[in-house]
């Protein structure tokens, strides 16, 4: 804390402050785990009025919550990194036993991702979708062979077991559940002609709307 940056001897000729007139500067740490994260800087105008003890007693306060947030945020993102790595080698030992799929989950991941920024979706949530269109055909793993195409009007139509498989396996993994929706779903249709339910319009979830779609559209192109 210092009352007059222009002033004070230790700050006086640093160039910004200089050219930004600084007078009053309260400074505290962002600090988690004795780790410093950042630091939490307020100043006004030379000439204002003074910072209290009291005001640094409260912005020291807050400091050590944003600190605390900060490593919650590092860490969540840290988990979701890792989950995304074991996600993508599951996706690649599928593309093992069905080369010709190399490349697909991806691809849906990237669209479906782009489609739900597109639609506002909360960042969260987007990438929950982003990872349940990546293992929207894990359930391949679990078939003997590599089902055979077979023609279903306007492009691949592939066995609803590896749908049954990919459920059974995603309750396996609790942590993975939240994505079933883009197993699940993505063979079904909004006019309830889709499979292996044939679930209707809005009854299908979100994910499992826009992995549908984009699912078909990488089939189609």
């Amino acid at each position: 804390i210092t009352a007059e940056a222009l002033s004070d001897t230790r700050f006086r000729d640093q160039r910004s402050v200089v050219i930004h007139r600084i007078g009053p500067v309260l400074c505290a740490p962002l600090v988690s785990h004795e780790t410093v994260r950042g630091v939490l800087y307020l100043a006004r105008k030379s000439g204002a009025p003074p910072f209290r003890s009291e005001d640094l007693e409260l912005i020291a306060a807050i400091g050590m919550q944003a600190g605390i947030a900060l490593e919650n945020a590092i860490i969540h993102e840290r988990q979701r990194g890792s989950l995304l790595q074991m996600v993508r080698a599951l996706v690649s030992v599928m593309e093992m036993r069905d080369p010709e799929t190399k490349g697909h989950s991806e691809r849906v991941a990237a669209y479906s991702l782009a489609v739900a920024r597109q639609m506002g979706v909360a960042d969260a949530e987007a990438h929950r979708i982003q990872l349940a269109a990546l293992l929207h055909d894990v359930g391949k793993i679990a078939l003997r062979s590599a089902p055979a195409s077979a023609d279903g009007g306007s492009g691949v139509r592939i066995p609803s077991e590896h749908i049954l498989m990919g459920e059974r396996l995603l309750e396996k993994a609790p942590a993975m559940a939240e994505f079933k929706g883009g197993v699940t779903y993505h063979h079904e249709r909004m006019d309830g002609s889709g499979f292996p339910r044939g679930t209707l319009g809005d009854a299908i979830p979100l994910a499992g709307r826009i992995v549908m779609l984009t699912n078909w559209y990488d089939n189609l192109t």
